[in-house]
Parts: C-alpha cells; sequence; structure tokens
C-alpha cells in the first residue's frame, strides 16, 4: 500500500531512478582515479593519516601541489567516508549518487517554490538534471562537481525561502552552505554579494549579519591554517591562482591544456607555493598590459567555449568505441537542449517583472564570470546547469501559454549559441577532427 502510494509520486520515481542510475553507472564502470581524482585520493588518506593536507609527502608544505588543488572541502569529503568505510571508491559512488540526487531533490523544491502553479516546471527540471549523462558520469569519478553542485542547489533553494519569508533559521542554513559551497570550488564566492544585495535592498540586517558570520565560521579555520603555514591570506587553496595563470599566457587556447608547458608547475618547483598569488598577479597583469590584442582573443575564446554546443562530455580514458560514442550523443543532445532552452528562459524572464527571478537570473550569470579571465574546460560549466534546468524547463512549460514569444526567445537561444559553436568548430577544428575520428 505504501509502495503504491509512493510510487504514485511522479517525483519520488525521477529521483530514485536517478539515484539507481548513478549507482549503476559507477559499479558498471568503476573508473580508477587518475590526475585530479588521483590528487584528491592521496590528500584525503594523507589528512586520513595524520600527514595533513599534503600530496606529496616526500615534498614540504612548500613545495607541495596540493595547494594547487581545488579545495579544501572535497578532500575533507572522501577523508570522511575513508574514515567511516575505508578506503573504497564503492562508498563514494553511493554518496555521490545519493548528492546527485538530492541536487535533483532540491531544484524541485526551487521550482515549486517559484511557481506552485506550474509544477509540471519542477518535474521537468529535476529530471533533466537528475539523467543528465554529464552529472551521472562525473559521480562516479572522484572529482568536486557532484558535491559542489549540491551545495548550489541547496543554496538556491535557501534563497528562495529567504525571499520569501524572513527566518534567522534559514539564513544560518544559507550562510553555512555559502561557506561549504566555497571551500568546495572558490567561484561559489561570488554568491555573496548578489545574496547580501538582496538582504540590503530588504534591509535584512540581521539576515545579512547572520549569513556574514556563518560564511566567516567556517573560512576562518583553514584561513588561519594557511596564514601560519604560509604567511598569507589564503581563503581555500591557490586553484585561482593557478588557472589564471595557466589561460593567460604565450600559446593559450583558452582551456587547460595548451601545450606541453606548464608554468605554474615550473615556478612551483624552482620556488614552492608561499608567493605564487603575487607572482601569478604579476603574469597575469603583464601578459594584459603587453599583449592586450591577445589577453582580448583569449577571451572571446573562453566565451565561445562556454557557449559552445560542440562540447560534449565523454572524451574520458575509461570508454572506447560504441559505448563512448552514444554517450558523447547523449551529452550533446543533453547539452544542446540545457543550453538551447536555458537561453530561452533567460530572455524571457528579462521581460518578466519578478524581482526574485532576475536575482536568481544573477547567480545563474555569475556562474561564467571567473572562467572568462582564466580557463572554461566542458565540466567547468556544470555550474550553469541547474539554473538552466529551471529556466528551461519554465521556457518548456511555456511553449503552450506564449507559443510565439517561446519561439523568439527560441530563435534568439540557437542564433546565439549556434553562432558561438560555429565560431568553436573554425577555430579548434583540429580536435573536433581528432575527437570524430575516434569513431571512423
Amino acid at each position: 500500500m505504501i509502495f503504491s502510494k509512493l510510487m504514485n509520486h511522479k517525483i519520488f520515481i525521477i529521483i530514485a531512478l536517478s539515484f539507481v542510475t548513478s549507482v549503476v553507472y559507477g559499479f558498471w564502470y568503476q573508473i580508477p582515479p587518475v590526475v585530479d581524482a588521483q590528487a584528491y585520493d592521496r590528500i584525503a588518506l594523507n589528512l586520513l593519516s595524520g600527514n595533513g593536507f599534503r600530496e606529496d609527502l616526500t615534498q614540504s608544505f612548500d613545495y607541495d601541489s596540493a595547494m594547487l588543488r581545488a579545495g579544501p572541502g572535497y578532500e575533507f569529503f572522501l577523508a570522511g567516508i575513508y574514515f567511516l568505510f575505508g578506503h573504497h571508491y564503492e562508498a563514494v559512488w553511493i554518496i555521490q549518487a545519493l548528492l546527485h540526487a538530492l541536487t535533483a531533490w532540491f531544484l524541485y523544491k526551487s521550482a515549486i517554490v517559484l511557481w506552485p502553479d506550474k509544477k509540471n516546471i519542477g518535474l521537468i527540471a529535476t529530471g533533466v538534471i537528475g539523467f543528465h549523462p554529464d552529472l551521472i558520469e562525473i559521480s562516479a569519478m572522484l572529482m568536486t562537481e557532484t558535491a559542489y553542485l549540491f551545495f548550489v542547489a541547496v543554496i538556491l533553494y535557501l534563497f528562495i525561502v529567504l525571499m520569501r519569508q524572513r527566518s534567522f533559521f534559514i539564513a544560518s542554513l544559507l550562510g553555512l552552505s555559502l561557506g561549504m559551497g566555497i571551500v568546495l570550488r572558490p567561484p561559489l564566492v561570488l554568491f555573496i554579494p548578489i545574496i547580501l544585495l538582496y538582504c540590503f535592498t530588504k534591509k535584512y540586517w540581521s539576515e545579512l549579519l547572520i549569513v556574514v558570520g556563518c560564511i566567516f565560521v567556517l573560512l576562518a579555520p583553514w584561513t588561519i591554517r594557511n596564514y601560519i603555514l604560509y604567511e598569507r591570506f589564503i581563503p581555500t587553496t591557490l586553484i585561482g591562482d593557478y588557472n589564471i595563470w595557466i589561460g593567460n599566457r604565450a600559446n593559450a587556447n583558452g582551456g587547460q591544456i595548451a601545450s606541453g608547458f606548464n608554468p605554474v608547475t615550473t615556478y612551483v618547483t624552482e620556488h614552492g607555493v608561499r608567493d605564487l598569488s603575487s607572482a601569478s598577479r604579476s603574469a597575469f597583469l603583464s601578459f594584459v598590459l603587453q599583449t592586450p590584442g591577445e589577453f582580448a582573443k583569449l577571451t572571446m575564446l573562453r566565451v565561445v567555449r562556454y557557449g559552445s554546443l560542440i562540447r560534449p562530455m565523454g572524451f574520458w580514458f575509461y570508454q572506447t568505441g560504441i559505448p563512448q560514442l552514444i554517450f558523447v550523443v547523449l551529452s550533446g543532445f543533453s547539452i544542446a537542449f540545457l543550453f538551447l532552452f536555458g537561453v530561452a528562459g533567460l530572455f524571457l524572464n528579462i521581460k518578466n517583472n519578478n524581482a526574485t527571478l532576475w536575482y536568481i537570473a544573477a547567480l545563474a550569470l555569475s556562474a561564467p564570470l571567473p572562467l572568462l579571465i582564466t580557463v572554461v574546460e566542458s565540466r567547468y560549466r556544470f555550474q550553469i546547469y541547474p539554473f538552466f534546468a529551471l529556466f528551461g524547463a519554465y521556457a518548456f512549460v511555456l511553449m503552450k501559454e506564449r507559443v510565439s514569444e517561446v519561439r523568439r526567445a527560441l530563435l534568439a537561444s540557437v542564433l546565439m549559441l549556434g553562432g558561438l559553436s560555429l565560431i568553436d568548430i573554425l577555430f579548434f577544428w583540429n580536435t573536433v577532427f581528432e575527437h570524430v575520428q575516434r569513431f571512423l
């Protein structure tokens, strides 16, 4: 009887199937950790063994590359899982599958609060995120994206609730979620001014102080640790300084992989990480001032890479042949739907005199900002996925009511993203041809 009632709830079915799909994917492929994932794994094990936040025990803290990784939140997250369940990747896959499903659920909750009379928006948005192949795949890897996207969805929901009703408790949860999200991926720091602006304009002084205080409480211990160790102000890690340097140099192409030479690792090998921030800023300013044309070109390429529809996931080491082709095709179609309808939904929102949706749009548009002066890879776009899912579902459902308006928004979206995709093909034809050749 209870099971029968649960099955009548579409949202339960979507969330449950999303979780099961992610778990099955993880256990089917059993993807071993490499590169970044391997680094996170090593750091987590060193934390667990009492060696501190270190990747290579043969190096001192000053010369260790752990501070060049995203973190420290994800490494502590892995260490916690290993502490409870042992060094078993299966536990990580299951827990990340749960976080992925909960991300979809919080998106549903957000949609219900935003559009209580249009429940299909929440169902569609939940399905788009819950079954997006890129997000299912990344949940089966030891990567930061699943955990930090969970906090993106939680922050979004809590902020919407706070905009509906003042609450010290919600403000506390929001501040703590922001702090947790930032220690997972620093770009979430751009959410803070948007949320604080809302509190300021509404004169929510107590909530404003609570949000700031909770963020401070979460970030202060790690920041103090870094100051004691390196005598520098480092709120999280040096991943931002790493990306801004490698993204703005000779032979850069807008992404991380551009040439065989990495100036950051060379610098760290010789000088350590202590003064990396100042060295990175100096290199960035020199590049911009001495070659402004090249910087403008790279910025344009980063815009192209971010908005392109021809950058599906799936070109990882663990897949080959037909299974990889199927995944790439599914990823491509999912990205096309998400981006085309998501941008159309944003266009429609411009005409909507709804302050709440404007703030959500601001959160969404903050996602690409730090990448436009650093580097853009396909998975770096994940932060905007939940927002595009909401706005895309909004546009999709609205097609029945305002056909001509939605068509115009979709046409504008197709022209804009199609144009970026065409430029992407022209500039990166060799990469496109190389990927196509895998399946010929």
